[in-house]
């Protein structure tokens, strides 16, 4: 079979012009790449590696995350579910997040309220009955931590700006 010599395209017939609309349309890279028969991660190559491409909300909430966590396990846990919510939330205004999700966001940020802590991010933090896969814990919050949901560490490789995505919302989701 005979590669697709189009600058941008791929063998699978599957542009980054395409994913692009497909997206608008409301599909995410993993409806994608099922409806093509390809990876998720072949559909991002093909939008990286040949397109100008926009971030959703979700890559641009992953690219400024505060910790460096391994998938397994611990982006399995509620609390690192909230952290990417929240990330989503900050730069949206909770624009295209299902009411369930600002939701749980909701009382994500009543709970660090109501018990006056932070999040933090360790490997060596083990489970605990908050977060039964370890990495993440709940500590009382310091004068130092301000209005920020997160305490930052030293893998953490944010710029000042960026940090300030971190702090609580002015305007709570609406739910």
């Amino acid at each position: 079979m005979a590669r697709n010599s189009n600058r941008g395209g791929s063998s699978s017939g599957l542009t980054p012009a395409m994913i692009e609309a497909l997206k608008r349309r409301g599909y995410n890279q993993n409806q994608i790449a099922e409806m093509y028969g390809i990876s998720r991660q072949r559909v991002s190559q093909i939008k990286y590696k040949w397109g100008q491409y926009t971030l959703s909300p979700r890559e641009r909430a992953k690219e400024i995350f505060p910790f460096k966590v391994p998938r397994d396990p611990f982006q399995r846990s509620a609390a690192d579910k909230r952290l990417r919510d929240h990330a989503e939330y900050a730069i949206t205004g909770g624009a295209g997040m299902s009411k369930e999700k600002l939701q749980r966001l909701r009382w994500f940020y009543e709970k660090l309220r109501r018990t006056n802590t932070i999040l933090i991010f360790g490997l060596h933090i083990p489970p605990s009955p908050q977060v039964s896969t370890g990495g993440y814990a709940y500590v009382p919050r310091t004068p130092e931590d301000d209005d920020f949901i997160v305490r930052f560490n030293e893998d953490c490789e944010l710029s000042e700006e960026e940090k300030l995505l971190w702090r609580f919302p002015p305007v709570l989701p609406e739910v």
